[in-house]
C-alpha cells in the first residue's frame, strides 16, 4: 500500500508540472489512437469519465461517440457508489463529487457490450491500474460481471511505470492503455 501512495505522488507531482499546451498535445494524440482502434470503432456503448486535474480530454471522445450514432454514459457518484447515467450533450452535466462533471438527469445505463474509457493515476506492465484510492471503478466493475467490458486507460507515457503496483483481490487490470506514443493491449 505505501508504494501505491509513493507512486501516486510521484505521477501526481509529474502531472501537475504540465503544462496546458502539453495537456492539449498530448490528449490530441491519445485521442487520435483512440478513434482509430478497433475497440472505439467496434463499440455501440461508451462508459467515459469526465478529466480533472490536468488528466488526459475526454470531452472530443465523447462529441465524436455522439455523432457515431454511440450511447454515451459518464459516472455519477452517489455516497460509496458510482452508477453510469447516459447523456446525449454536454447539457446534461454540472459539477459534482469534488467538483468533476457529473449527470443531473438520465437513465442509468444497461448495456451488454461497453467500452469503459476509465480514469487512472499509474500502470504497470502487467495492465493493473492505480486509481485515486475511493475504489469506484473496481466496485462499478465487481458488481456488473454479467457485462462485457472493454476497459481503456488514458495516459501520459510517464503513467507507465516499472514498478510492481501490488494488486487487492477486487482490483480490475485494464485492457489496453493509450498513450501519446503507444497502444498497450493486454
Amino acid at each position: 500500500m505505501d508504494n501505491k501512495k509513493i507512486i501516486r505522488k510521484r505521477i501526481m507531482t509529474l502531472r501537475s508540472s504540465l503544462t496546458q499546451l502539453d495537456v492539449m498535445r498530448c490528449s490530441r494524440a491519445v485521442i487520435d489512437r483512440v478513434f482509430e482502434s478497433d475497440e472505439y470503432n467496434n463499440a455501440t456503448a461508451i462508459y467515459i469519465y469526465f478529466e480533472t486535474e490536468k488528466e488526459i480530454s475526454t470531452h472530443a471522445i465523447m462529441k465524436k461517440a455522439w455523432k457515431d450514432g454511440k450511447k454515451v454514459a459518464v459516472p455519477l457518484c452517489i455516497g460509496e457508489r458510482m452508477e453510469f447515467i447516459y447523456i446525449d450533450s454536454l447539457d446534461s452535466v454540472m459539477p459534482g463529487f469534488k467538483g468533476i462533471y457529473e449527470p443531473f438527469e438520465g437513465e442509468v445505463a444497461a448495456d451488454p457490450e461497453v467500452l469503459m474509457i476509465m480514469p487512472g493515476l499509474a500502470y504497470d506492465r502487467s495492465f493493473n491500474r492505480i486509481g485515486y484510492g475511493g475504489g469506484f471503478y473496481d466496485r462499478y466493475l465487481n458488481e456488473h460481471e454479467d457485462v462485457r467490458f472493454t476497459l481503456m486507460a488514458l495516459a501520459y507515457d510517464f503513467q507507465i511505470v516499472e514498478d510492481d503496483i501490488g494488486v487487492l483481490s477486487h482490483d480490475v487490470p485494464v485492457d489496453m492503455i493509450v498513450t501519446p506514443k503507444t497502444v498497450l493491449r493486454r
